[in-house]
C-alpha cells in the first residue's frame, strides 16, 4: 500500500485536469498505478464540499455532490474507460438499531480497476485490503500449489487459488466472486470466501492443496492492513489484484449522516 498526502492547493478555476488537481509527486504515483506498477494507491486530503445533503438512503436517488463527482470523473477518465454503471453510492449505516452491514472478502472481476472517494466518514468503519502479489511473495514453497489448478470442489472445473499472468498475480474468481460454485457449497453466503475456504480445507483429500487453501485462508483471517476512510480520501485499486473486506461495526453516527463513498469502476 502507498499512501500519499495532497499538500498543494487546488487550482480548480483553470478547469479540472489531472495536472492541476495534483502535485508532481502524486502524479508520479498515479502514473505508476496507471501503468500497473502499483496494486493500489491511497490519496488523502482531497477536497470535500462544505455543504452536503444527507446521505441518500436509496441509491436510485442518484444525488451526487458536484465537486466530488467532477473530480472523480476527471481522474477516472484519465485512467481509462468508465464502466456503464457510471458513478455509484456506497453507503454503510445502521438499520434501525441493528448491526451495521457486513461485507465479505471480494473483488469485482468484470472491471479493470475501481476508485472510491470518501464524502462522509465514520471512524468506526474499517476496510481491510489484501494484495495477491503480497500473498504470493509470502507463500514460499506453497506458491506452486497456489498457482496450480486443482478440483477444490467436487464436480467443478479445476482452478488455481491465485493466477499469474504477465508477471501479475490475481485472486481466483471462483473464490472471490459469485460463481457456479455456490450451488455446490451448502449455505454459502454470496460470496463468502472464508466459509468456502474453510470447507475446502476440511474436505480436500490431497494434503498439499489443502495446505495451500489453508495458507490463503490464514491470509484472510489474519489480515492487518486496513483503512478507516476520512473525508477527502481517494482510493485507486486494481481488480482483481486486490480483495477487500469490511467487517460489521457499531456506530454512533445517525443514519442520515452515515459513511458515504462515491465509487466508479473502469472497464477491462
Amino acid at each position: 500500500m502507498i499512501t500519499v498526502h495532497q499538500n498543494t492547493k487546488f487550482n480548480l478555476e483553470q478547469g479540472l485536469t489531472i495536472e492541476n488537481l495534483f502535485s508532481s509527486e502524486i502524479l508520479q504515483n498515479i502514473e505508476l498505478f496507471k501503468s500497473g506498477k502499483l496494486d493500489y494507491l491511497i490519496i488523502r486530503g482531497m477536497p470535500v464540499s462544505e455543504i452536503l445533503p444527507n446521505t441518500p438512503l436509496e441509491i436510485r436517488e442518484q444525488t451526487f455532490p458536484e465537486l466530488e463527482k467532477n473530480i472523480l470523473t476527471t481522474i477516472a477518465q484519465y485512467l481509462g474507460a468508465i464502466s456503464d454503471k457510471g458513478i455509484e453510492h456506497t453507503i454503510r449505516f445502521n438499520l434501525e438499531g441493528e448491526g451495521t452491514n457486513n461485507e465479505t472478502w471480494h473483488s469485482h472481476f468484470q472491471f479493470k480497476s475501481s476508485l472510491f472517494y470518501c464524502v462522509r466518514a465514520d471512524e468506526s468503519a474499517k476496510t481491510y485490503y489484501l494484495v495477491a502479489g503480497n500473498v504470493a511473495r509470502s507463500a514460499g514453497e506453497l506458491l506452486p500449489d497456489l498457482l496450480t489448478p486443482y478440483s477444490y470442489i467436487a464436480d467443478t472445473p479445476a482452478f488455481p487459488l491465485i493466477e499469474l499472468h504477465d508477471g501479475t498475480y490475481t485472486f481466483s474468481k471462483y473464490i472471490f466472486e459469485r460463481s457456479e460454485l455456490e450451488k455446490f457449497v451448502k449455505d454459502l453466503d454470496l460470496p463468502d470466501a472464508v466459509k468456502m475456504l474453510r470447507k475446502i480445507v476440511k474436505n480436500v483429500t490431497d494434503k498439499k492443496y489443502a495446505h495451500a487453501a489453508a495458507f490463503l485462508l490464514s491470509q484472510l483471517e489474519d489480515a492487518q492492513e486496513y483503512i478507516s476512510y476520512l473525508p477527502g480520501d481517494l482510493v485507486l485499486l486494481h481488480e482483481p489484484r486486490v480483495i477487500r473486506f469490511s467487517p460489521g461495526y457499531k456506530t454512533n453516527i445517525p443514519v442520515e449522516r452515515a459513511r458515504w463513498l462515491l465509487a466508479v469502476s473502469l472497464e477491462n
